[in-house]
């Protein structure tokens, strides 16, 4: 008879600022490298070594994003729950608990 053991989960979510600073900083450049590709493939294996630096759970996409609202919360999450706006600096997405507390509006 074998014995399995359960399987590890994963958050879904992760704050920043609860992640070891050599995480964080392994984290933080693989996502910027994402930023400065336009391949597909290449992003989702960037989002995918970004999320198992910080341990994770890669959605079933493969894209994460991170809170970059006014309230720095930093959450890292699913990029399809993200409610993105421009504040007329940009783009600026938030994660879901920010788009219920205090949701953003594009620019007038």
């Amino acid at each position: 008879m074998s014995v399995m053991s359960p399987a590890r989960t994963r958050a879904t979510q992760i704050n920043l600022t609860d992640v070891a600073t050599a995480d964080r900083d392994q984290f933080l450049n693989l996502m910027d490298q994402a930023d400065q590709t336009i391949s597909v493939p290449e992003i989702l294996l960037l989002h995918s070594d970004a999320a198992d630096a910080i341990g994770l759970q890669l959605p079933a996409r493969g894209e994460i994003a991170v809170c970059s609202c006014g309230c720095n919360c930093l959450i890292v999450f699913d990029a399809d729950q993200a409610h993105t706006f421009n504040d007329g600096y940009g783009e600026t997405t938030q994660c879901p608990d920010c788009a219920d507390d205090h949701r953003g509006r594009d620019a007038e």
